[in-house]
């Protein structure tokens, strides 16, 4: 048995992240690192700005090292990685500490989501478009390739995503 593997499970919004991250952590008993920016923005409101965003990279990167310390296996429903993307797309900014952050991160294996042709509103949703989505599901997965992250696409119906995402982790455990 390997002695620690962190997941992460990325892509677009209204991809089925949380979803799969929840199904997969329950059936393998895997502490699941919630999204910090859903719970930063629930307390907030959904308005924000670039130091907000800040303040969200900063409590996701924190829940992180919390649970690589103290777990022996976690899943991750996002990483920094989302937060890379949000200051380029938004603030078209690149953050020092964040890039090193990420490279410095114990990210062992990526789920990646392709993103969903149906999108499930949600105040804290913005990019109800597929083309938008669907973008950034590349940037996701250029960026994955050019750090040499592993990962594996989820796509299909969400079913079948929690089924590719229990057999890759099963080849893992």
């Amino acid at each position: 048995m390997v002695e620690r593997i962190n997941f992460s499970i990325i892509g677009p919004e209204s991809s089925g992240k949380t979803t799969i991250a929840n199904s997969i952590g329950e059936k393998w008993g895997i502490n699941v690192v919630p999204e910090y920016a859903r719970e930063y923005l629930d307390n907030n409101g959904p308005n924000y700005d670039f130091d907000d965003v800040i303040q969200m990279a900063i409590g996701q990167k924190e829940i992180e090292q919390y649970s690589f310390e103290s777990n022996n296996h976690t899943i991750l429903d996002t990483n920094l990685y989302v937060y890379k993307l949000w200051f380029e797309e938004a603030y078209k900014r690149k953050v020092e500490w964040l890039d090193k952050s990420i490279e410095q991160a114990p990210y062992h294996f990526h789920f990646l989501c392709y993103p969903s042709k149906t999108w499930q509103p949600d105040p804290l949703r913005e990019h109800p478009d597929f083309n938008d989505r669907l973008r950034f599901f590349n940037w996701f997965e250029q960026i994955l390739k050019s750090d040499k992250r592993k990962y594996t696409v989820l796509e299909g119906d969400i079913d079948e995503m929690i089924e590719c995402a229990n057999r890759t982790i099963d080849s893992f455990i």
